[in-house]
C-alpha cells in the first residue's frame, strides 16, 4: 500500500534510559483505595495509567514504578515495607498478561509476581503480619504465600467482593469480605479455604427477607477491622508469633484491647446501616447498630481506631461521618454521636487516616481528587487532582498553535498586561471526553494541582486560549462555539505567570464563568481552533470540513470557507503555520482547481519583495492531505496549496485517525509529516514537501499509530530562528504541481540530503500498542544524505521513550520550548524530558 517512487525508511525503535517518563500528571480515580498514604516514608502513592508512582509529600519528587499494562489494584502492608499491585485483564490463567505485583517499598524493587487471576484482579489485602496476600479476581478469591510467591489456596463466590479485611491475632489465618454475597468470613485451613456466612443473630438487626441474597445474606458494601485500618505494629508480632507456634496462653502487653480488636469488626449495608459485630467460634454472636445512612447513600469505605474508640465512615455522597463509639452501645439502634462530618467534592474511594486517633489522613474521591482532611478542625486541602474521563486533545499554550502574542493595544491581552505570561512556561491544556478542561504547568515538579480547571458540563472537542490564559475559546462535539472568560483570573493569571507552590487550585463550573458569547456556528464537531497572531479572530474546523473565521471580541462571523465540505470522508486533524508566501504577480490568474482558487506564483525569489507573511493550514483527512492559504479577511478565497490522496480507502472506518504536523525550525519551510489508517494501514508517516506538492520520504513505523505531533529541540526554540520562506507551489498546464526555484525555472523534486535540511526538530510518534518514539529530522536527513534514491541507508533509529504493553496514547505534543514531550494516556498526562 507504499505510495509508488516514494523511498521508504524503516524507523527502529532503541530504548533511551537517559530519557524515561519523569513525571506523571492524574491517577487511576476509579481504583478503590487506590491512594496510599506511606507515612513512615513521607510518600503518596498511586496508581496513574501502568505506573505506579511514589510522591514525595515535602517536594513533589516522584519516583516511577512501571507495569505492562494499567493498574487496577494497589495495597500496602502494615509496615510499610511492601505493596502490591495488580494489573492486566483478559488473558488464559497463569498468563502475564494478567498479574500481581509485590514491591519493595525501600529499594523500589520487585519482590515476586504472581499469576492466577484470568480476568484481572481488583482487589487486594495484606495480612497483619505481611506473610499472607488476599487477591480477589471477579468472583475468585486466592491466598498468596509471600515466602514462597504461590497461591496457597482458591476460594470462589457467588457474587462480587467488593470489600476484604484480615482479622489479627488468630491461629489460623482468617479474613472477611464483603459483596454481594453478603458478609463472608474465610479460614486458610492446610488443605482448602473455608467459607462461612455470616449472619446477624437477632431478627430485628436484619432486614426484610425480601432483600436478602441467596445465601442467606444482605448485599454489603464494606467491612473493616483493626488489621485493616493501619492496626499499631504490636498486631503484626502477636499475630506471627501465635501462628507460628507461640503460647497461645501468654497475652503481650495491652493484650486485653488487643484481644478485644482482634473480635471486633465493622460492616456496612446496601440499605444504609453500619453495624459493630463482635465475633467468635467463626459465627457473629453479638451485633450494635452504630450509624444509619439516608436512604441512596451507602458507605463506600470504613476505619476503626480501638485507641480512640472510633469509627469513620465514607460514603458514595461524599461525606466522611466521625462516630465516637463509646456514645453508644445499644443494640437497639439511633446510631452513634457523629462527633465531627465532611463533605467532599465525590463519592469517597480512599480513606488512609492516622490509625491512632483518626483525625486527620488523606481521602480519594471519585472525582479525581485526592485531599489533606482534619476532620476536628474541619480542614481540607487538595493534594492531587487528576482527570476522570479520557484525554482527548493537548495544547501547548506557549507555542503558536496554543496561543499568539498580543497585539499591541490588544483589549483581550490578559490582567495588568500580561500578554505573554504563559510563553515558555510549560503550560499545556487538556481537554476529556467527559467534559473537563484543565490547565497544566508540566515544566515545574512543584505544580502538581491544575493552574485552572473546568467543568464544562458536555463534551469539549478543541480549545484555544487568548494571551493572559485568562480567556479561551472553545470548540463543542454539537458543532457549537464559545468564548468564556474564568472568574478569578487574578490568581489564575498569576499562577501562569510563574508561580510554582503547588496550590492556587482554581476550580470552575459554567455557574462561575462568564459566557462572553456562544453560536451555534458548525453542524459537525469542532475539532480545530487557532488564534490569530496579530488580528482578534480565531479558525474553527469542524469535522465535515468548514472553515470558519469568528471575531473574538464580538462573536460575529468573519468568512465561512466551504472548499473542504466537499471530500467524503471526516476531517481528522488541521495544524496552521505562519510562513512567507510569495504575492502573486501582476495580472497573475488564480487557477480553480476542485472548486478551491490556486494562488498564482511570482518570478520572484521566496521571501523577498513581494512575499507576505501568511498562515498555511494543512488539513489531515481519513484518506488525504490538502494545505490551503488561510483567508483570514472578510470575503478572502482561500488558495489551495498542494493536496495528497491516499492510495486506498478502508471498507471500514479504522478506529484511529489521521494526523498532521509542520516541521519547525527547518529549512526547507514547507515540509511537514502525515499520517493516515489509509497510508500503509496506518504504520507509516509520509514526508510532504506542499511546495512542491510531492511526497519525499515515508517514514514505516514499527506498529500502528495512534498519534503524532512535531516540534522544536531545545537548541532551535533557543534560537529562535524562524523557518526560512517556502518555495512557490505553481501548477503547469496539466494541472500538476511543479517547484519555481529562485531563477523562475521549472525544476523537478529536489533531493532531501542533510544539506537541505538545516535546523532541527522532533517527531514525536505514539502506536496502539503504547510506545512512544522520538525521532529526530537530522537523523533522517543522514539516513538519506548522499543517496537521491534513499536506498543507502533504509533504516534510522528512533528514541524509544516508552515500550509497549501500556494503553494506546490519545494524543502527544512536544513543547515549543523543545525541552518535555507530553503525552496522553487514559486519563493521566507523562512528562518526558528531552
Amino acid at each position: 500500500n507504499a505510495p509508488a517512487a516514494v523511498p521508504a525508511l524503516a524507523v527502529r525503535a532503541v530504548h533511551s534510559a537517559e530519557q524515561s517518563c519523569g513525571r506523571v500528571i492524574g491517577l487511576n480515580a476509579a481504583v478503590p483505595g487506590g491512594v496510599l498514604w506511606l507515612q513512615r516514608h513521607g510518600l503518596l502513592a498511586y496508581p496513574a495509567g501502568s505506573r505506579l508512582v511514589l510522591q514525595h509529600l515535602a517536594n513533589h519528587h516522584q519516583l516511577l514504578l512501571d507495569h505492562h499494562q494499567t493498574v487496577t489494584a494497589v495495597v500496602a502492608s502494615t509496615d510499610e515495607q511492601l505493596i502490591a499491585t495488580a494489573i492486566g485483564a483478559g488473558g488464559a490463567a497463569g498468563s502475564s498478561s494478567s498479574e500481581i505485583c509485590v514491591w519493595d517499598i525501600a529499594s523500589r524493587s520487585l519482590r515476586c509476581a504472581l499469576r492466577q487471576h484470568p480476568f484481572g484482579c481488583h482487589l487486594l489485602a495484606f495480612s497483619a503480619d505481611s506473610c499472607w496476600l488476599a487477591s480477589v479476581g471477579g468472583k475468585e478469591v486466592v491466598v498468596w504465600n509471600l515466602d514462597t510467591g504461590a497461591p496457597t489456596a482458591i476460594g470462589k463466590t457467588k457474587q462480587s467482593v467488593c470489600s476484604l479485611a484480615w482479622l489479627p491475632l488468630h491461629p489460623v489465618p482468617q479474613f472477611i469480605t464483603a459483596g454481594g454475597d453478603g458478609l463472608l468470613l474465610w479460614s486458610l485451613q492446610p488443605q482448602y479455604l473455608e467459607q462461612r456466612q455470616l449472619t446477624l443473630p437477632a431478627p430485628e438487626c436484619m432486614m426484610a427477607a425480601a432483600a436478602t441474597t441467596a445465601t442467606g445474606g444482605e448485599p454489603c458494601t464494606a467491612v473493616a477491622t483493626a488489621a485493616s485500618s493501619g492496626s499499631p505494629s504490636a498486631f503484626a508480632q502477636a499475630t506471627r508469633d501465635w501462628q507460628r507456634g507461640g503460647n497461645h496462653e501468654q497475652q503481650p502487653e495491652d493484650g486485653v484491647w488487643m484481644q478485644q480488636a482482634a473480635s471486633t469488626a465493622f460492616v456496612s449495608e446496601e440499605s444504609g446501616a453500619v453495624w459493630q459485630l463482635t465475633l467468635g467460634g467463626g459465627r457473629v454472636s453479638g451485633c450494635a447498630k452504630v450509624a444509619q445512612l439516608p436512604a441512596g447513600e451507602a458507605a463506600t469505605h470504613l476505619q476503626w481506631s480501638q485507641p480512640a474508640a472510633a469509627l469513620v465512615i465514607g460514603t458514595s455522597q461524599g461525606r466522611m461521618l466521625r462516630v465516637h463509639l463509646a456514645q453508644h452501645r445499644s443494640s437497639s439502634g439511633g446510631g452513634g454521636w457523629q462527633q465531627r462530618q465532611l463533605l467532599l467534592d465525590g463519592p469517597i474511594t480512599t480513606l488512609q487516616l492516622d490509625p491512632q486517633l483518626l483525625q486527620e489522613g488523606v481521602v480519594g474521591c471519585g472525582a479525581g481528587t485526592v485531599w489533606y482532611v482534619h476532620l476536628l478542625q474541619q480542614q481540607m486541602v487538595p493534594l492531587l487532582a487528576a482527570h476522570t474521563g479520557r484525554v482527548t486533545q493537548l495544547k501547548d499554550l506557549s507555542g503558536p498553535s496554543g496561543m499568539a502574542p498580543a497585539a499591541p493595544g490588544d483589549k483581550h491581552a490578559g490582567l495588568g498586561g500580561a500578554s505573554s505570561c504563559c510563553k515558555g512556561n510549560g503550560l499545556v491544556a487538556s481537554v476529556t471526553e467527559d467534559g473537563w478542561l484543565a490547565l497544566w504547568k508540566t515544566d515545574s515538579h512543584q505544580q502538581v494541582l491544575p493552574v485552572v480547571e473546568l467543568c464544562c458540563g458536555q463534551p469539549v472537542t478543541s480549545v484555544a486560549w487568548l494571551p493572559g490564559c485568562t480567556m479561551c475559546v472553545l470548540g463543542y462535539v454539537d458543532g457549537h462555539m464559545a468564548l468564556l472568560d474564568l472568574a478569578g483570573t487574578d490568581n489564575a493569571a498569576a499562577s501562569a505567570a510563574g508561580s510554582s507552590d503547588g496550590g492556587g487550585r482554581l476550580q470552575h463550573t459554567l455557574g462561575t464563568i462568564r459566557v462572553c458569547w456562544s453560536v451555534a456556528r458548525h453542524a459537525a464537531p469542532v475539532i480545530s481552533l487557532v488564534v490569530h497572531p496579530d488580528k482578534q479572530s480565531v479558525l474553527a474546523a469542524s469535522r465535515d470540513g468548514l472553515l470558519t473565521i469568528t471575531d473574538v471580541a464580538s462573536g460575529q462571523l468573519v468568512t465561512c470557507c466551504q472548499g473542504l465540505t466537499d471530500n467524503l470522508t471526516p476531517l481528522h486533524a488541521l495544524e496552521v503555520q505562519q510562513v512567507q508566501l510569495p504575492q502573486p504577480a501582476t495580472g497573475a490568474d488564480n487557477i480553480s482547481c476542485g472548486g478551491w482558487r490556486v494562488r498564482g506564483s511570482s518570478n520572484g525569489p521566496s521571501g523577498a519583495a513581494g512575499s507576505t507573511s501568511s498562515m498555511v493550514a494543512a488539513a489531515a483527512w481519513l484518506d488525504c492531505l490538502m494545505v490551503v492559504a488561510l483567508p483570514w479577511k472578510a470575503q478572502g478565497p482561500a488558495h489551495l496549496l498542494a493536496s495528497y490522496k491516499c492510495p486506498e480507502v478502508p471498507d471500514e472506518v479504522p478506529a484511529v485517525r489521521s494526523a498532521v504536523g509542520f516541521l519547525p525550525h527547518a529549512a526547507p519551510a514547507q515540509l511537514l509529516l502525515f499520517t493516515s489508517p489509509c497510508l500503509c494501514r496506518g504504520t507509516a508517516v509520509l514526508m510532504f514537501d506542499y511546495g512542491t506538492n510531492q511526497p519525499l520520504r515515508l517514514l514505516q513505523m514499527p506498529g500502528k499509530i495512534s498519534c503524532i505531533a512535531t516540534g522544536p529541540t531545545a537548541a532551535s526554540a533557543d534560537s529562535g530562528t524562524a523557518a526560512p520562506a517556502s518555495r512557490a507551489a505553481t501548477h503547469g498546464k496539466d494541472g500538476h504541481s511543479v517547484a519555481k526555484s529562485s531563477s523562475g525555472v521549472e525544476a523537478g523534486l529536489e533531493p532531501v540530503t542533510d544539506q537541505a535540511i538545516q535546523g532541527d526538530c522532533w517527531l514525536a510518534c505514539g502506536l496502539c500498542d503504547g510506545q512512544l518514539l522520538l525521532l529526530a529530522a537530522s537523523d533522517v536527513a543522514e539516513a538519506v544524505g548522499g543517496d537521491s534514491c534513499g536506498t543507502k541507508h533504509s533504516i534510522v533509529n528512533a528514541k524509544q521513550l516508552c515500550g509497549s504493553g501500556s494503553s494506546c496514547m490519545s494524543d502527544v505534543m512536544v513543547a515549543a520550548t523543545g525541552r518535555h514531550v507530553v503525552a496522553a494516556r487514559g486519563s493521566s498526562l507523562e512528562v518526558y524530558s528531552l
